[in-house]
This record gives structure tokens, C-alpha cells and sequence, in this order.
């Protein structure tokens, strides 16, 4: 019996052994545990617990302080060693900048803490602006915004960390050339560049012999050059890419770059940011800076500026990209922060979407005086993307779009300062359209901003221009003089489908068109504020006028009905059966219908009264004729004597 057991437990050890030993192997060739991009150490590696040494070919790419130096297999080393600090102060009159709280180091009688390697923050890039929050007038000029390193002539010096004085004093390389502004408020960030590490990575991934993927690790890198731009050999070759491969679909997957969260994995763009070209020429059009290439895939980090709101480093050439999306591919969860969205000379646009772009859980705020612009045949689909703080347009669709783009649970707010290219106040707008595509909105929403006048929610440029606004949608411009909710400039067609609603402000439009356009009003529960008394296009439908049941108190004995009284109502604007508990009167009575609801966008064409009950005709009313109908109501006149009788009439309006 014992040794039976013995037999029996050599056995259960066999097995486990044999289930470990592929774990030991995969742990071995690079793939280990953790809450990072965890690899444990290959032959002659050992474990740092984060990226370790001896990532095996084949593999994803790791960017990572916690690589060798000599860049050991698919690990690169970066130092990655950027931080941030939002208490600090600096004059222009002075080399000194100082923090409430201790934030610096020499590695000598300040001792440093080893964030991701460091030993002195000395040597070390800096930057600094009032704040780093895109949201009001600080965007408008480089003096307001506090930066610390642009000059008059807009472009950026470089400022480096040249001593430690105590660890809440620093000495920069140069007097800033502009105040923080606010005491103990200020916005700084200082780090060792990653761009000549980048350029090592970039090259190991043109040569892969597979399509790679890097790994980003839980921190702030400083680029004062784009990367990662150029989509590597072997991604140009998968299988579902080519004819007689494995499939054909949109989103086969290609070069992938991830970080770890869009609030852990940050890069912080330099102040001179591009700091060895005056454009970035990226891209298929050369005129993009960070670009997300065919069938590329981009996850889970954050881009910004600080605060750098003219993006002036260097003049950016006219329309320039920050990112580009080459389609198919895919952006999620991936903020875009705070360059130059107050911008006034070369109109930086933050986002480029191109064909079946997709993009989930994107967020831009203030990148970009454009936070997004749609070019050429397109089929893009946005969901939970957020525009905010941008002071030109939110989402530009450009001359010549054709296709469809979809917009779901998103939603763009119009920024706090307007923009002031050339001098003159341009109000923002939400969506401007200058194509012909299908634009379909669902769940989404244009919010105004409280302060500026003239704002627009959509604008339609191009004749042919259509909007879908579904389930809950709106274009708002809250209730600023001069605002407008829709501002068809050329033939245009606007679908108000199921709850969705435009506002204008208190001395604008919710709607203005031209001759030729059409506002379909579909499915119940659309409705306007302030909407103009008259149209140049035409009006298709009437169910925004539902949903308001009728009462007897819509219903007025205008005169000739004696002691009658109203004694029941039931319907909606559209459509009501009226009761009336008739009394003697006199010739020719007046009935006046006040709609429940009144019809938002234009009056009904036609309304007419039919009698249902026994005594209508008999109770010595012999005919009745409607009036012309207004948005609010209508009458209709009887030919006769009410006598006294029970009446019931069925009354209609429409379309």
C-alpha cells in the first residue's frame, strides 16, 4: 500500500514538473508578471522588476530606463526621467526658480530619490508655463500663458537646469522670458531628452523581421523630435495585407506603440518642440509631425505641450499636423494636450483622420487651434472622442470629404477664448463641413462656451452637406448674442432624428439656411430655442411637435358659443379629439386651437376639423374652414348656430 502511493505521488510530481517547466522557459525568453511591462532576464539577465535584460527576437520592443545602456536584445534603454511640478515661481528679471515643495536634486548635498535612474537634475531640460491647463485667456498669447523659454521672435531657446541651490531652488541657463504669473502656481517640467534614444529604437524596428510592437513604461518621456513615424518593413508585409492571404478586413493590425495608461505613460514635447526642423515633414504629405501609419495602432499615453498654446518653437508650416492618422488604423485611450490651440500664424491642426480612421476613448484638449480635420474618401468612426479648448473649429471636415463619418457618445466643447488670427476676434465653431459626406451624430453633443459670442454649433460650407443628429444629440450655442446652432452658408440638409435639439443665442439662430436646403424633422422629440421666423429652405416633417398630450385649456370658445364649454381634449399637436358641451349662440363661432406643443421649425401646411359625433352638423353648425395655421395655433370658423348639444370634433395639422 505504501509503495503504491509512492508510485502514485512520483507520478503527481512528474506532471507538475512537467506544467512548471514551460512557465520556467517562457519566464526565460523574456515574459514575466507584474503590474509593468514586466520581462524577466534571459542568458546572463537578471530580473529589475520592470523591463529586464535579453527580451528574445520575435517579440515586442521595450523603451525603457530599466534597459541596459547597451540596449541588450529588444530592450532599449531611455532615461525617461521627465517629472513635472505645479507649485513653482520665476521672474524675468532673475536666473532663479523656486517651488514650495522639494522637488530637486544633485545627487550630492540635495540626494535623489532614483526616479527611473536619475543622479542629478542637473544638465536637465526645462520648461515652465502659468499652468499647464489649456482652457482660457492663458492660450491666447505666449505672455499670458507664462512660458518660461519662447522669445519675440517665437523661436524657443533652450533652457537646461545649471545648478541646484536647495531642494526647492533651481538656476536656469537664462532669465525666462516671461513671468510665471501666479504665486506658487507655476507649471514646470525638466527632464533628459529621449529623442537620441528613439532614434536607435527607430531604427531596430525599420530592420525587424517581424511586425514589432513597442512597450512604454509608466512615465514621462521628453521629445524634442517626433518618432515612431515610420511604419516598419515587415508591418508592410502581413499576410491579411495582401492579396491570397488570410483575409480581408479593415483592421488586420500592424505596428503597435502602447504605453500603460493615458495618465501613467506621458510625452512631454519640448518647448521648441520640433526643435531641429522649422516643419515636421512626416507623413504622406510631408506635413505631419507624430503620425500613426497604415494599420498602425496607438494606446494608452498622453501627448502635450504644457502649455505651449502658439506652438512656437518654430512656425509650424500652414496646416500642420501634430498627429496623423494613416487609415485604416486606430487611436484609444489617448489623450492630446495643450499645444498650440491659441495659436494665430501657422494654424496647427492637433488631429488628421484619413480614411477608416478609428478612434475610442481619444481625448484632445487643446492640441491644435483645429482639434481635428477629416480629408479626402473617408469612413472614420469616433467613439467617446472628446474636443475641447480648441479656439477655431473642433471638428473640420475639408473640402472634397466624401464617405461617412460617425460620431457616437462624443462630444466637443467650444473653448473659453476665441481666436485672434490677424488681429480681428474669429468665434469658434463646433463642426465646420465642407464636404459632401454622410455626417452622423449619435449621442453627441456641441456644447457652447459661456463667454463668447458668435459662436456656431455646425457650420455647412459646401452645397450638399448633410448632418444626421440622433438618440439625444444637439448642436448648442447656449445664449450668447449672435450664436448659431446650425449656419447652413450653402445648401444643406439637417435630420433631426429621435430627442436631438438645436439652440441659438438670445439675439441668434438655432437654424439659418438658404434657398435649397431641407431641415427633416423625424421621429418625435426634437425641439429649438430661438429659432427664426422664417426659412429660406424647407421644412420636411413635424414630429418635434409631439409629445406634449392635449388639455381643454388649448382649446378656446373664441366667440358665438354662448355658455358652451370645452369639456374634453385628448391628442397632441398633430392630432386632437375635441369635446364641446354646447350651449345657444350665435352665427358664425370661432374654435381656436393653442398647439400643446408648437411645431419648432415652421408652421403646418394644412390643418382641417372633422365631425365624429351624432349632433355636430345637426346642432345647427353647418360647415367650418381653417385659418392659415401658425407655429402656435390655429382657427377654425363655422358656418351656423351652435345649439345645445354634445359636439366632437376630430382636428389635424401636418405634415
Amino acid at each position: 500500500m505504501l509503495a503504491g502511493t509512492r508510485g502514485i505521488m512520483k507520478r503527481s510530481l512528474l506532471i507538475l514538473l512537467m506544467i512548471l517547466m514551460p512557465m520556467t522557459m517562457l519566464a526565460q525568453s523574456g515574459v514575466g508578471g507584474g503590474g509593468q511591462s514586466n520581462v524577466s532576464g534571459g542568458s546572463g539577465g537578471s530580473s529589475t522588476g520592470t523591463v529586464g535584460y535579453g527580451a528574445a527576437p520575435g517579440m515586442r520592443f521595450y523603451f525603457s530606463p530599466n534597459c541596459p545602456p547597451a540596449n541588450v536584445g529588444n530592450c532599449f534603454y531611455t532615461p525617461a526621467n521627465t517629472q513635472q511640478a505645479i507649485d513653482a515661481n520665476w521672474t524675468t528679471g532673475s536666473t532663479t526658480v523656486t517651488t514650495v515643495g522639494n522637488h530637486f536634486c544633485n545627487g550630492g548635498t540635495y540626494p535623489c530619490t532614483l526616479y527611473n535612474g536619475q543622479v542629478t537634475d542637473v544638465g536637465k531640460q526645462i520648461g515652465g508655463y502659468t499652468n499647464c491647463n489649456a482652457f482660457n485667456s492663458l492660450m491666447s498669447s505666449t505672455a499670458n500663458s507664462g512660458a518660461m523659454t519662447t522669445n519675440a521672435s517665437n523661436i524657443s531657446t533652450v533652457y537646461t537646469i545649471t545648478a541646484v541651490n536647495a531642494a526647492n531652488s533651481i538656476t536656469v541657463s537664462a532669465n525666462p522670458q516671461n513671468a510665471n504669473g501666479v504665486a506658487n502656481a507655476g507649471c514646470i517640467y525638466w527632464g533628459n531628452p529621449d529623442d537620441s534614444y528613439a532614434v536607435t529604437l527607430d531604427a531596430a524596428l525599420a530592420l525587424s523581421p517581424t511586425c514589432p510592437r513597442v512597450s512604454l513604461i509608466s512615465a514621462n518621456y521628453l521629445f524634442a523630435e517626433p518618432h515612431f513615424f515610420t511604419n516598419p518593413n515587415a508591418c508592410l508585409h502581413l499576410p491579411m495585407q495582401n492579396p491570397g492571404g488570410q483575409g480581408n478586413i479593415f483592421y488586420s493590425g500592424g505596428f503597435s506603440l502602447e504605453g500603460v495608461d493615458n495618465g501613467a505613460t506621458i510625452f512631454w514635447l519640448t518647448p521648441g518642440f520640433p526643435e531641429n526642423n522649422l516643419a515636421c515633414p512626416n507623413g504622406p504629405s510631408s506635413n505631419a509631425c507624430w503620425v500613426v501609419p497604415l494599420e498602425g495602432h496607438w494606446s494608452d499615453f498622453t501627448i502635450t505641450g504644457g502649455l505651449n498654446s502658439q506652438a512656437n518653437g518654430h512656425y509650424l508650416a500652414a496646416n500642420e499636423y501634430v498627429v496623423y492618422q494613416v487609415g485604416p488604423s486606430t487611436i484609444e485611450r489617448v489623450n492630446l494636450l495643450n499645444f498650440g490651440a491659441g495659436e494665430n500664424f501657422s494654424h496647427v491642426i492637433g488631429l488628421g483622420l484619413t480614411y477608416w480612421s478609428q478612434l475610442r476613448q481619444v481625448d484632445n484638449s487643446g492640441m491644435g487651434y483645429i482639434c481635428a480635420q477629416a480629408i479626402g474618401n473617408v469612413n472614420i468612426s469616433m467613439t467617446w472622442f472628446r474636443c475641447e479648448n480648441s479656439t477655431s473649429v473642433g471638428l473640420d471636415i475639408a473640402s472634397g470629404v466624401t464617405g461617412q463619418i460617425l460620431m457616437q457618445d462624443s462630444a466637443i466643447y467650444l473653448p473659453q477664448v476665441a481666436n485672434t488670427q490677424g488681429g480681428s476676434t474669429i468665434p469658434p465653431i463646433g463642426i465646420r463641413n465642407g464636404g459632401t459626406e454622410t455626417l452622423q451624430l449619435v449621442r453627441t453633443n456641441v456644447f457652447p462656451a459661456v463667454v463668447i459670442t458668435g459662436q456656431i454649433g455646425y457650420k455647412g460650407t459646401v452645397s450638399g452637406n448633410n448632418v444626421y443628429l440622433e438618440n439625444n444629440s444637439s448642436l448648442q450655442s447656449a445664449s450668447q448674442a449672435n450664436n448659431i446652432g446650425v449656419d447652413c452658408t450653402a445648401a444643406c440638409s439637417v435630420y433631426l432624428v429621435g430627442n436631438s435639439f438645436l439652440t441659438g443665442g438670445s439675439t441668434g439662430k438655432a437654424y439659418v439656411d438658404v434657398t435649397g436646403s431641407i431641415l427633416y424633422d423625424q421621429v418625435g422629440g426634437n425641439y429649438a430655442t430661438n429659432f427664426p421666423t422664417s426659412l429660406n429652405g424647407a421644412v420636411s416633417g413635424s414630429a418635434s411637435a409631439a409629445g406634449v398630450a392635449s388639455a381643454t385649456g388649448n382649446w378656446a370658445l373664441t366667440s358665438g358659443w354662448g355658455t358652451s364649454s370645452v369639456a374634453s381634449a385628448a391628442g397632441d399637436s398633430h392630432r386632437t379629439l375635441v369635446t364641446i358641451t354646447g350651449a345657444a349662440g350665435s352665427a358664425s363661432p370661432v374654435l381656436t386651437w393653442t398647439f400643446p406643443k408648437a411645431y419648432p421649425f415652421a408652421a403646418p401646411s394644412a390643418c382641417s376639423l372633422l365631425e365624429v359625433g351624432a349632433n355636430d352638423i345637426t346642432g345647427g353648425l353647418t360647415s367650418v374652414s381653417p385659418g392659415t395655421p401658425t407655429t402656435t395655433g390655429v382657427a377654425f370658423t363655422f358656418v351656423g348656430t351652435p345649439t345645445a348639444v354634445t359636439y366632437v370634433f376630430d382636428a389635424s395639422c401636418g405634415p
